[in-house]
């Protein structure tokens, strides 16, 4: 069954990137605004001359040529700082539902405001968003009002943003990649309902991590480029005792370790992958399969195996951008205000590696 107790929230005017929120009704305790909805997202637009090209559905193209076209009216009012395409927010969770996003400085109510100075609730048929302006978007109009613009950083690049540009800048933003999948894998996409859980690390990643691969009942299945973080290892040997689960790995060829005189690297006391491989070994003997990836011309990996994923159960799955090392996914709980501040602030300077 889904598990719809997920809200996905994210900057006003950002495409989403998971399951988007309903606001049908909810199940007895469950607020409307916190179910999702995993339908995939509309299918790609044709339209004409001038359209915004595929992969961007029909619906978002017309949000794109509806701010064009009512950028100036709606610019004119007050309090807007800037109109651009985007997605409707609705208790701070973002929807299905292409908008109009009308950036404003500050957000008054509509009974104070005078007729003429309220942003329509509709634009050339497409709903609009009144959303309040980010740091930047503020700093970009004193910029623009103030001496001193030559200090302005350059603005952060959003996907909405690309997608307002010409079409030689979208089709070359959205340049197709050169992979090719093997000819003997199996990579038919996967269609259906499931739990998305996000979360950030190394803030939040051994408290998800942990869990994760403390609930395996019979099979972990790892391709990760370094695992050398020693409570990691702790936790897989302890699953390994469990006779009723294997364990199938492939690492990356080289792992990055300081060096003996580094004390102070988060990764100090992470073990070397031949230690990992050979203490798994030990415990689970022919439960356990180990492998180091073949990188570079002509072999398996062209250029590089940079992977981090784990499969549990062929149930569900981790993914992350960080690798199973102590620098990424180091043993304390940040959440924990009991936490010391110390390692916190230790590694926070270094969250990658």
């Amino acid at each position: 069954m889904l598990d719809t107790r997920l809200g996905i929230s994210g900057r006003p005017g950002t495409l989403p990137q998971g399951p988007v929120p309903r606001g049908d009704t909810a199940p007895p305790g469950e607020r409307p605004r916190d179910r999702v909805d995993v339908r995939p997202l509309p299918a790609p637009g044709h339209g004409g001359p001038g359209a915004v090209p595929t992969p961007f559905s029909d619906e978002l193209a017309q949000a794109v040529e509806a701010a064009r076209a009512h950028r100036d009216e709606l610019m004119r009012k007050p309090h807007v700082l800037d109109v651009r395409a985007g997605y409707k927010f609705v208790g701070g969770s973002i929807r299905p539902e292409p908008a109009v996003v009308v950036v404003v400085d500050t957000k008054i109510p509509r009974d104070r405001l005078a007729a003429a100075d309220r942003v329509p609730s509709v634009v050339g048929n497409v709903l609009t968003d009144v959303a309040p302006a980010d740091p930047f978007e503020r700093l970009a109009r004193m910029a623009r009002t103030e001496a001193g613009s030559e200090r302005l950083p350059a603005p952060p690049r959003l996907l909405i943003d690309e997608l307002q540009e010409d079409v030689e800048a979208v089709e070359e933003a959205g340049a197709a990649t050169t992979y090719e999948p093997p000819p003997d894998g199996d990579l038919d996409p996967v269609t259906g309902a499931m739990t998305i859980t996000c979360h950030v690390s190394p803030d939040a990643g051994w408290k998800i991590l942990g869990p994760f691969l403390q609930a395996t009942e019979k099979q972990v299945c790892l391709g990760m480029y370094d695992f050398t973080a020693p409570h990691i290892y702790q936790t897989a040997r302890t699953l390994l005792k469990n006779d009723q689960v294997s364990w199938k790995q492939t690492l990356g060829p080289k792992e990055s370790l300081p060096t003996g005189d580094d004390v102070d690297s988060t990764k100090a006391d992470d073990l070397s992958e031949k230690q990992v491989a050979t203490g798994l070994r030990r415990v689970a003997h022919e439960r356990f399969e180990n492998a180091f990836a073949h990188v570079g011309s002509g072999q398996t990996f062209a250029s590089a195996y940079h992977i981090k994923v784990a499969v549990r159960d062929r149930k569900a799955f981790w993914l992350s951008s960080g690798n199973w090392q102590s620098s990424n996914q180091p043993d304390i709980d940040f959440l924990d205000s009991a936490a010391e501040f110390e390692a916190q602030h230790h590694h926070s300077r270094h969250s990658r590696g």
